[in-house]
């Protein structure tokens, strides 16, 4: 159990790997029809490092409450199409 936790604690840190994943996420969200989410495109990255495009927003604390409730049914949106269409789950929405 121990060798599983080291391993999938250096992997998490393979920034390589995570890049990979936020771009296979947003190519599957986009084949999947999901709107509303946009994944930031892998500028450059390697095993300790990951750039991303710059997007331009609002925090989600200067939101208004109607705002955070129609996000929310975004984000359940793209989670549940994950779980249950794409067969892959992103687990780090940041």
């Amino acid at each position: 159990e121990f060798d599983h936790f080291a391993e999938q604690f250096w992997a998490e840190l393979d920034f390589a790997r995570e890049a990979a994943n936020q771009t296979r996420l947003g190519t599957r969200l986009r084949a999947a029809g999901v709107t509303g989410v946009y994944v930031p495109a892998v500028v450059r990255s390697s095993r300790r490092l990951i750039v991303s495009e710059w997007i331009d927003g609002t925090r989600l604390s200067d939101c208004s409450p109607a705002d955070i409730r129609d996000l929310t049914v975004v984000a359940q949106e793209c989670f549940l199409a994950q779980l249950l269409q794409l067969g892959f789950v992103h687990g780090d929405p940041h």
